[in-house]
């Protein structure tokens, strides 16, 4: 018996065996009887076994030929699902669309994108994990998610901003706070005496900090270190002290006037940037690419 095996001879012995005749099976397939006689030995020869045996003008199906008979029509149906399921993903009925982003995309992404895509795509399952700058690019080169979203990331060879929306960088504080009362953009030495709260180095906000600090000879002194941006707005919004977001990270507590900003007046922080980013090369599914559409024109990050 050959360790390969020619598909496409079945479909012959297939149809001889299902008519109980070669030159049926020839008709239909419009060959000449002898191109399915020797297809079919063919196949025998590949199997060690004989399939067909002729009775009179037709042929009789062997116990070797009923197996391959099942095999065959169990390959049918896997073929008949693998179109339906294909199908299924190109219509959008079902799929998987895996996210990845910094936390403070999430209030924005929940606020209305995720549920327009859900009402519009019920069948499609969603993955959405937060993460530092750096652990969201990671996932994006690793093809651990497809889409990620981040704040003023490095540049990288292997990455494409499929949208970009300048977003600066804010000092953020409660309303019991001086800062309040003026919308003058700041200097960063006018905040060096206010108790800080930033997040770790691995975050997009941090690293902008650090270069702030390197670019203007200044060195900030963090009361607090944290990797939650929920608990820089509570630091913020309490009363503590300050802290660095940008607007759209804390746009229902602007709001609510929980919490005010002010500008920094720094390149740095007026030009930082949001990016929706993707792995360069990968062929993102239809659900994806329409997830792509949705955040692009409905997130408060990349209007």
């Amino acid at each position: 018996m050959s360790s390969s095996l020619n598909l496409s001879r079945i479909a012959y012995f297939y149809e001889a065996a299902r008519l109980g005749s070669i030159r049926a099976a020839a008709d239909l397939l419009n060959v000449a009887p002898s191109a399915v006689t020797r297809q079919v030995q063919l196949l025998e020869a590949e199997l060690g076994t004989a399939l067909l045996e002729r009775r009179g003008r037709g042929v009789a199906v062997t116990d070797a030929g009923l197996q391959v008979l099942e095999f065959h029509r169990e390959q049918e149906a896997h073929v008949a699902d693998l179109q339906a399921r294909l199908q299924s993903l190109r219509e959008m009925r079902s799929g998987r669309v895996s996210v990845v982003l910094g936390e403070g995309f999430i209030n924005d992404i929940l606020a209305g994108p995720l549920g327009r895509f859900c009402r519009e795509h019920p069948g499609i399952k969603l993955s959405l994990d937060s993460a530092g700058t750096n652990e969201v690019i990671r996932k994006v080169l690793e093809d651990e998610a497809e889409i990620g979203l981040v704040y003023n990331p490095p540049s990288h060879p292997k990455l494409v901003s499929r949208s970009v929306r300048k977003q600066p960088m804010k000092v953020i504080f409660g309303a019991d706070s001086p800062l309040r009362g003026s919308e003058t953009p700041l200097k960063a030495r006018d905040l060096l005496n206010y108790p800080l709260a930033v997040t770790y180095p691995t975050h997009g906000v941090r690293q902008l900090l650090d270069v702030l600090e390197f670019a203007e000879k200044v060195r900030f002194d963090p009361v607090m270190t944290t990797n939650s941006i929920a608990t820089l707005k509570q630091f913020a919004k309490s009363g503590l002290g300050i802290a660095f977001l940008p607007a759209f990270a804390i746009d229902s507590e602007l709001k609510s006037s929980e919490i005010f900003c002010r500008d920094i007046d720094h390149p740095l922080f007026l030009e930082a940037e949001a990016h929706l980013i993707t792995r360069a090369g990968r062929r993102l599914s239809m659900a994806s690419s329409r997830m792509l559409q949705v955040l692009t024109s409905q997130m408060q990050a990349f209007r």
